[in-house]
């Protein structure tokens, strides 16, 4: 992904009824995840998300270069205390998330996707900057 520039949100995404918790990231207007959270979210082995993946790639689903991105998270470092360390997984966003969730053998996966799809939609309306700016237009009528 070329443009990340937006304001960016790590969020803890949690999926009702279930004890599934996953870090995503909100940012350019979308949910932003890694293989792995998708492999949680969906309840499959990540190498079942990324043979997924590479073959809506392959096929051209979607343009990778538009859903996946490179975005540098801080962990705390494995070998050595009170140190930190900085890795750049792949995350991939909405698009990308509801294509795998369709590829998944999984009823469960699909309304997953479609529920979460919904969610996410309800919730950027919500904070969207042009509801904000049509909110203090009609304030000031």
């Amino acid at each position: 992904m070329s443009d990340m520039n937006k304001e960016m949100r790590v969020v803890l995404y949690h999926i009702d009824d279930t004890d599934i918790d996953v870090n995503a990231i909100i940012q350019n207007d979308s949910i932003w995840i890694t293989q792995k959270a998708m492999a949680e979210i969906f309840s499959v082995d990540k190498s079942n998300i990324s043979r997924h993946l590479k073959n809506i790639f392959n096929e051209g689903e979607l343009d990778e270069n538009m859903v996946v991105a490179k975005i540098a998270t801080t962990t705390k470092h494995g070998a050595i205390p009170k140190k930190t360390q900085t890795k750049e997984p792949n995350f991939y966003n909405l698009d990308a998330i509801i294509s795998v969730g369709y590829r998944v053998n999984s009823k469960q996966a699909k309304e997953k996707a479609e529920a979460e799809y919904d969610i996410f939609n309800r919730t950027q309306h919500i904070y969207s900057d042009f509801d904000k700016a049509v909110g203090l237009i009609d304030s000031r009528k």
